[in-house]
């Protein structure tokens, strides 16, 4: 499962909290990789919701009002060490055509 995380705080291009969210993502021990729009993750439903919510938690600390962007794409088999190679790649196009896919 991919997961693209992105928080937008008003009024700030960078802030403490989205330094300290780059590094919970870092040290979450997952594959993940920074695009414009924001950080793609790899992992499990729950490891990608824990660290999710991490990064949230963090953002708040130190801002009143922010916006936390997340979009997710599955795919079944496409899981752990035994997925079909492009599995990753699939999910990533999946991404970022914006949700066209679902009207196929």
């Amino acid at each position: 499962m991919l997961l693209e995380l992105s928080v937008s705080v008003k009024g700030k291009a960078v802030d403490e909290g989205s330094v300290n969210m780059s590094r919970i993502i870092d040290q979450s021990g997952l594959h993940y990789k920074t695009t414009g729009k924001g950080m793609v993750l790899e992992g499990s439903w729950e490891q990608l919701m824990a660290v999710a919510k991490k990064c949230h938690d963090e953002v708040l600390k130190t801002n009143d009002q922010f916006v936390t962007r997340m979009k997710a794409v599955d795919k079944k088999g496409c899981a752990g060490p035994s997925a079909p190679a492009g599995c990753g790649k699939q999910l990533e196009d999946v991404l970022e055509d914006e949700g066209e896919w679902l009207m196929l």
